[in-house]
């Protein structure tokens, strides 16, 4: 198909070049009145077929294309050759990240196809002087219409001549390195113009330009090389082939990772490393560590030129400082610095100069940290102390001298952040700015803060691990403070009042072994939103009563002195997890119950005694027990449709889990709706050694998707772990997929090592049960004097999909679970016989009663069957004949051998 049109539009392009030969002979007549010199015609000839051999020849890409194809394949999936529609591409990416040259691979693969074509390069440098915004407009022109003397004249005259002259041609425009949207306008106009057919390719560093285009434009973002594509591309570049020379491998290796896949900069450290000895390497990597090489720093620093003064401070400060944090707390701590990153760092990361992560973590690629701490070196590279941030340690060093402390912090009056790492000294500390913002430093080794340090801009404060005592309630008096960490402070017994902080987010009391009591202010901290507790073993008083609406996570666990559970005065209904495991809580106010929001639940040994079933809040997999709790408690919490999460001590899988397996995986089958998941699983471990990671996948129809992952915890091999997932998130998950009238569903649990546990025992699970709910309608209450016995039973052959009612009786009603009467309604309306006919058709096989059994009225009875929605034996609801039939009692089965049955008894 592609060839056929090759040739026909080469037959254009020639009968073209025909048609301008003779026109050109035409013109020099007419300008000469006579016939031009044999010279000039042959000149005029020569020039034409020049420029059309020109015109259609490809691009340059790149030495070693390396990775270059799969992203071209890519990028023309999204164009659509053979839609007669109009279709623009954005590609943005972070610079030297490869866009301009997979934009020419794609020129070259699809040039051929358009009336026109045209790759403008370097249109941000180039767009900087309204002449240079003129010659690309006629260079737009002439590689297009192939006229050289078109002229322009101005900007606004060259984007009409544009519209007029291309508007009838299919053509193929690339914009190279755009920035600004009014370049695009002085080029394309509206972007309205196009005729049917025509591809537009536009390459940028900042996506929010592209998303102007709203839904008319497809965007790719191009990623850096995988492992495999960077280690082949830097061979070539420093070795001239696919491997490295065998002494060169390990340093070829370290290069690859300072590299982080970019690459402009796998070229360029490749090229430069070429031919040198292995000194000269290793003294060439010590300096890209410490120094970027220029070239690499020229093309990244064109996006970090083009910030505004404040977008500027936000990008140096998280290279600096904040590179890997959490975006809502680095947000927190630059605005009191006036820096504005609520639009901001976004516009950083549409600059491709920051990254988002899934845990909402801002991250930057290692080149573009080391430009920024560059910036800051050049500030003064001979003097650190002139600079505007230190964050080497060996620049800091003579500032932070053990007799030099005060005087040094005295002139850092405007200092706003400090990061103190591994200082040790003595005494006390006599002064510290008080217009920190952010004050880190870990093992603070003075047992009290300076008496005239009062902050008032104070936004997170870390002293995890220090030595601190006394005199520090003076810290909580700024409203602008957000985080604390305490953790691992062992002298701490009393956390001071926290009233003139109200607006603290995030209090971390960690293994705070000594700390007895928590001020009862702590309790109103209506802005408090992580609480962590777990493991002060000497905690014995919390606040009486807890009024926080937004707290989401309070952990307790370890707290063994802790005996009662404070009030709960009003709804909380962001507190999804509470961890109480291995506290000495045996104590719970009636007031629980405003917990509603609870999906979490962590509990401790001795709570539930011997009881192993779920509490009643969990209602939604069906499940009571005799737990004592407040009766408002199990109504309120079981409001909604929440998953849940519990942790309760024991080995064995309550009973009514119908579905059970010995095994990491177990199936069933289920009805055609989704029904709600109860999942109970018991893990074995021979050394409680490490935390390890689990990851549950259910598969139905051989669909496959996460039920739930998390962290098994290294002291909760002896708990069993309840999960609930109601209908609603499984048929969200499951959304494309269509269940048919049974669908079988299987589930599998897998545990595997995180990247730092050490490899020396595996946990593995004991044992698996599932719950499922029954989504059937509740069966009408049994009529008086109903019965399903004939006096004459015999074989009863199917007519079509309906088994006749000849001998059956005519009024078949359903009675709550007595006798196999449901188990023949659900025959007569559905029809899956267990047994065949000659004829291979599905038939009911029965019996005739005998005179002397009529008195006994023995049922007809099925030994298994399944029910419709895949609830299994616990449900109360019509069932479908999977076995045979005998007499006696009905039991109603599980397709897994380990579950539990059911007797059911006629009427």
């Amino acid at each position: 198909m592609l060839k056929k049109k090759n040739r026909r539009r080469r037959k254009k392009e020639k009968k073209k070049v025909e048609r301008r030969r003779r026109k050109r002979k035409r013109e020099c007549v007419q300008r000469s009145g006579v016939c031009c010199t044999e010279f000039e015609f042959i000149q005029g000839i020569v020039e034409e077929v020049s420029n059309s051999k020109l015109y259609r020849m490809p691009l340059f890409v790149a030495k070693y294309p390396v990775g270059i194809n799969s992203r071209a394949e890519a990028i023309e999936l999204l164009l659509d050759i053979e839609s007669i529609d109009v279709h623009m591409v954005g590609i943005y990416g972070l610079g030297g990240v490869g866009k301009t040259t997979i934009a020419k691979a794609i020129y070259n693969r699809i040039f051929y196809l358009f009336d026109g074509r045209s790759f403008l390069e370097n249109i941000r440098e180039k767009s900087k002087t309204d002449e240079g915004i003129i010659q690309l407009q006629e260079t737009l022109l002439f590689d297009i219409l192939g006229n050289k003397n078109l002229k322009v004249g101005s900007i606004s005259r060259g984007i009409n001549m544009i519209n007029e002259s291309l508007c009838g041609k299919r053509v193929l425009v690339i914009l190279d390195g755009v920035d600004e949207l009014d370049q695009i306008e002085n080029l394309l106009g509206r972007c309205d113009w196009f005729a049917s057919g025509s591809r537009i390719i536009i390459t940028t560093r900042d996506r929010h330009l592209l998303d102007t285009f709203g839904n008319g434009l497809s965007t790719y973002e191009v990623k850096g090389l995988n492992e495999h594509e960077a280690f082949e591309l830097f061979n070539q570049y420093a070795f001239k082939r696919n491997e490295p020379k065998e002494d060169y491998l390990e340093l070829a290796n370290q290069v690859i990772r300072n590299a982080k896949g970019l690459p402009l900069a796998l070229t360029i450290m490749g090229a430069d490393l070429h031919g040198r000895k292995i000194p000269e390497w290793k003294n060439s990597l010590y300096k890209y560590e410490n120094f970027p090489n220029k070239d690499i720093q020229k093309i990244l620093k064109i996006s970090y030129e083009g910030l505004d003064e404040t977008e500027m401070d936000i990008f140096l400060d998280i290279a600096c400082f904040f590179n890997g944090h959490y975006m809502d707390y680095v947000v927190d701590i630059l605005e009191t610095c006036d820096l504005y990153p609520v639009s901001g760092i976004p516009k950083l990361i549409d600059k491709c100069l920051l990254t988002i992560d899934q845990y909402n973590k801002l991250s930057m690629h290692d080149l573009l940290q080391q430009m920024g701490r560059e910036i800051v070196r050049q500030e003064s590279p001979r003097k650190p102390k002139k600079r505007s941030r230190l964050w080497f340690y060996k620049d800091g060093l003579d500032l932070l001298i053990e007799n030099e402390l005060k005087k040094q912090f005295l002139k850092m009056k405007n200092l706003k952040l400090l990061i103190i790492r591994n200082l040790h000294s003595s005494g006390h500390l006599e002064y510290l700015p008080n217009e920190l913002r952010f004050l880190d430093w870990p093992g603070y080794p003075f047992s009290s803060l300076p008496t005239n340090f009062c902050p008032k801009k104070l936004v997170a404060l870390n002293m995890s691990g220090s030595r601190l005592e006394k005199k520090f309630k003076q810290i909580f008096s700024s409203e602008t403070l957000k985080y604390v960490n305490f953790s691992w402070c062992k002298y701490i017994r009393k956390l001071p009042d926290l009233s003139k902080a109200p607006n603290i987010k995030e209090l971390d009391l960690r293994y705070c072994t000594n700390l007895i009591e928590v001020h009862d202010s702590v309790g109103h901290l209506e802005k408090l939103e992580v609480w962590e507790l777990s493991n002060c073993t000497k905690l014995r008083i919390l606040p009486s009563c807890l009024m926080m609406k937004s707290l989401a996570s309070l952990t307790l666990t370890g707290c063994s002195s802790l005996k009662k559970f404070p009030d709960i005065s009003q709804e909380m209904k962001c507190l999804g997890k509470l961890a109480l495991h291995s506290s000495g809580i045996c104590e719970f106010p009636s007031s629980f119950g405003n917990l509603i929001g609870l999906k979490s639940l962590l509990l401790g040994n001795h709570l539930f005694g011997e009881i192993l079933g779920l509490p009643p809040n969990i209602s939604c997999l069906g499940v009571r027990s005799d737990i004592s709790m407040d009766p408002q408690l199990s109504r309120r919490i079981s409001q909604g449709d929440d998953e849940y999460e519990i942790i309760l001590p024991g080995h064995d899988i309550p009973n009514w889990f119908n579905h059970q397996s010995v095994e990491k995986s177990i199936s069933f089958w289920i009805g055609p709706e989704f029904p709600t998941f109860g999942l109970c699983l018991a893990f074995g471990m021979e050394d409680d050694y490490s935390d390890y990671c689990y990851r549950v996948d259910i598969s139905i129809n051989g669909s496959r998707r996460t039920f739930k992952r998390g962290i098994l915890f290294k002291n909760s091999f002896d708990h069993l772990w309840f999960f609930c997932r109601p209908q609603s998130s499984l048929q969200k998950q499951f959304q494309d997929l269509k269940l048919g009238y049974r669908n079988q569903v299987e589930l599998s649990c897998e545990i595997f090592f995180p990247p730092f546990a050490p490899k020396k025992s595996t946990p593995f699970v004991k044992r698996m049960g599932v719950h499922v709910e029954c989504r059937c309608s509740p069966p009408p209450p049994p009529p008086q004097n109903s019965s399903i016995f004939h006096d004459n039973y015999e074989e009863v052959q199917p007519r079509g999909r309906r088994i006749s009612k000849r001998i059956v009786h005519q009024q078949l009603k359903l009675s709550h679970l007595q006798g196999p009467s449901f188990i023949l309604r659900r025959l007569l309306c559905h029809t899956l016989c267990p047994t065949r006919s000659t004829s291979r058709q599905l038939l009911l096989k029965a019996r005739k009663l005998s005179n002397n059994n009529r008195k006994r009225k023995r049922a007809l009875v099925a030994r298994s069957c399944i029910c419709l929605c895949g609830a299994q034996a616990s449900c109360q609801c019509p069932k479908e004949v999977c076995c045979t039939y005998s007499a006696g009692l009905a039991s109603v089965c599980s397709m897994n051998l380990d579950s539990p049955t059911r007797d059911i008894r006629t009427a």
